[in-house]
């Protein structure tokens, strides 16, 4: 009877065996198929990666004339384009000392100003 069991646990012990080395090796050779995929596509994004940067150093062509051009030519051309920026982004609208004189043309000055600015407030401050 002993002997039964024995080899009965052994037999059961041997199959659990075996089903969790199959299922330990479907395992990791799904996790190398994945990583292998994986390299591949990385490998294939830096491939892309390159030619992506080889295709903008051979189309960039203001930065090798601004390379070509002294610290100061270059120190004075981004003085003036930061100037001509700005003024563009101070453009604003014009406003007079009569604006100023009663309250109708002080209203009228806030809503030229809210229509400037795109400010949008009802104007249900206005009967306050």
């Amino acid at each position: 009877m002993v002997k039964v069991a024995t080899y009965f646990a052994m037999a059961f012990g041997a199959f659990v065996f075996w089903q969790t080395m199959d299922k330990v090796h479907v395992w990791i050779a799904l996790h190398q198929d994945e990583k292998k995929e994986r390299l591949e596509r990385e490998a294939e994004i830096r491939k892309m990666r390159q030619e992506l940067l080889q295709q903008a150093s051979e189309n960039d062509r203001l930065p090798s004339i601004l390379r070509s051009m002294d610290k100061d030519k270059r120190k004075l051309i981004m003085v003036v384009l930061s100037l001509a920026l700005v003024f563009s982004l101070a453009k604003s609208f014009d406003n007079h000392e009569s604006d100023l004189a009663s309250k109708e043309s002080l209203w009228d000055l806030y809503e030229r100003w809210r229509s400037h600015h795109t400010v949008s407030h009802g104007l249900e401050e206005k009967k306050k």
